[in-house]
């Protein structure tokens, strides 16, 4: 129909994902068993806070940062786009399902539009269980990597207001790692 509508299926989910993709899906684990205690120890504001913290300094000025070059970049059919729409559909399903007891009416007009949509009402999906799928040690790389590139950022915010640069895109960056963790953690891309 000419529609610019993506229609993201079951069968385009992927199995296979990049280092980044990985980070985020554990933090999102934990972020998720966090919740869930908090949510059965009745400490609401607790695990409410958890989730906004966790789309805040996670999701919107990280994850999706990246995300969205590669959404708007890559073919409709291209594996790493198909990997990223799995990782953000697999967010959104587990965010929804979260924060349901807690915004109920919300959740259910984002189970509306949710391109994987199985129930009618968000209310007849199971609660999110506590899992480990994930090593911790992807978490403690995921730190590293968040604060290598915020020190990138921190460096590009002092070049711009000094006026050296226009604009982040204006620069080129160097880095030399000192750090052979680091170092080890980066050359995994």
């Amino acid at each position: 129909n000419g529609s610019l509508e993506d229609h993201f299926k079951e069968e385009d989910k992927q199995t296979t994902f990049e280092e980044i993709d990985k980070y985020i899906l554990a933090r999102l684990e934990e972020v998720k068993n966090k919740v869930i205690k908090n949510m059965d120890e009745y400490n609401f504001i607790s695990a409410a806070s958890e989730i906004m913290k966790f789309m805040s300094d996670d999701l919107s000025s990280f994850y999706l940062d990246i995300a969205k070059d590669i959404l708007y970049c890559e073919s409709k059919t291209s594996t790493r786009r198909l990997q990223v729409q799995t990782v953000l559909n697999e967010l959104a399903f587990t965010l929804m399902r979260l924060l349901n007891p807690i915004i109920p009416f919300t959740m259910d007009e984002v189970n509306q539009n949710y391109p994987l949509k199985s129930k009618e009402n968000v209310m007849y999906y199971e609660y999110p269980k506590v899992s480990h799928d994930f090593d911790e040690n992807i978490l403690k790389e995921y730190k590293e990597i968040k604060a290598l590139r915020d020190e990138v950022l921190k460096a590009l915010e002092e070049s711009r207001t000094s006026g050296l640069i226009g604009s982040a895109q204006d620069a080129e960056i160097e880095i030399t790692l000192l750090n052979e963790n680091i170092k080890n953690i980066v050359n995994k891309y």
